[in-house]
């Protein structure tokens, strides 16, 4: 008899658990990749169920804070660029998330995730 692994979990070939997550289609708009992956740094399935429960859950905040945005039809939301990188601490909190923000819109990033320290530059398209 085997154990089901929670969805959101993936094993691999070293035993080591990864949370995954697709990107909902309606949002994948604002986001440059189709899933988010992280490695739980466990093999521990008890450790990887309790983290990827975390990491469910700032995504799922993240996610509904974005459909609301787009639903009040938010300005910030449309300013932001694609999302490029979410960073996530060790217990699965947001760290950071990345975008591609055009030089002068940082404010409006950072009203959007508060808490989020990092906001890089679009890099320099050539024309």
């Amino acid at each position: 008899m085997s154990i089901k692994l929670a969805s959101h979990l993936k094993r691999n070939r070293f035993g080591v658990f990864y949370f995954r997550q697709v990107v909902p289609p309606d949002l994948r708009k604002f986001f440059a990749f189709k899933e988010f992956s992280r490695s739980t740094k466990t093999s521990r399935r008890g450790e990887a169920a309790a983290l990827a429960r975390n990491c469910g859950a700032c995504l799922a905040l993240l996610f509904e804070r974005l459909r609301q945005m787009a639903k009040d039809k938010n300005p910030v939301v449309y300013e932001l660029g694609y999302i490029t990188k979410i960073e996530l601490h060790e217990n699965g909190s947001l760290k950071s998330i990345f975008t591609d923000t055009d030089p002068g819109e940082e404010a409006a990033a950072l009203g959007f995730a508060p808490n989020s320290s990092k906001w890089p530059k679009r890099a320099d398209r050539q024309s």
